[in-house]
């Protein structure tokens, strides 16, 4: 029985050292992602009320090169941020007819509400439907943007 042992042991012993020589933490620590470290909260707000503002801006810009471009002498084209409306005065109320032949394809953008300034312009809303799809547009770009930069780590 004795016999039996002496080759046990030995070997008993390797493997015990073996498992110890496995237990012993590595010099580099495993670097744990977002995931493994607990995760993190995140709160996002998206300035909706900015966007739609920038967005107005850009249409009125738009317009006033769009109709420039067509060689008509426009007075200004002024984004108001407040009522979220576009006016759009001319120099010549001649001319209103050509601004209206323009305007039909930022109907989809806007509603005519009507002329002012002596009829030498009109003054255009925001359509409620394109409001709601800029903010969309903002909280999923902002969404997106936050995931991308989560992503990377």
């Amino acid at each position: 029985m004795y016999i039996d042992l002496k080759w046990k042991i030995p070997l008993i012993l390797f493997i015990i050292l073996g498992a110890a020589f496995l237990a012993y933490p590595l010099k580099d620590k495993i670097a744990l992602g977002l995931d493994l470290q607990g995760g993190m909260h995140l709160v996002l707000e998206v300035q909706t009320e900015k966007a739609v503002e920038a967005s107005l801006e850009r249409i009125a810009d738009d317009i006033k090169r769009e109709i420039e471009n067509e060689d008509y002498e426009v007075d200004r084209v002024r984004a108001n941020l407040e009522n979220k409306t576009v006016t759009v005065l001319m120099v010549d109320a001649i001319d209103l007819e050509a601004v209206e032949e323009i305007m039909k394809s930022y109907t989809v953008y806007l509603n005519k509400e009507g002329k002012v300034r002596e009829g030498r312009g009109y003054r255009f809303s925001l359509s409620k439907e394109e409001e709601k799809r800029i903010e969309q547009n903002a909280v999923s770009q902002g969404l997106e943007t936050i995931r991308n930069r989560v992503d990377q780590f």
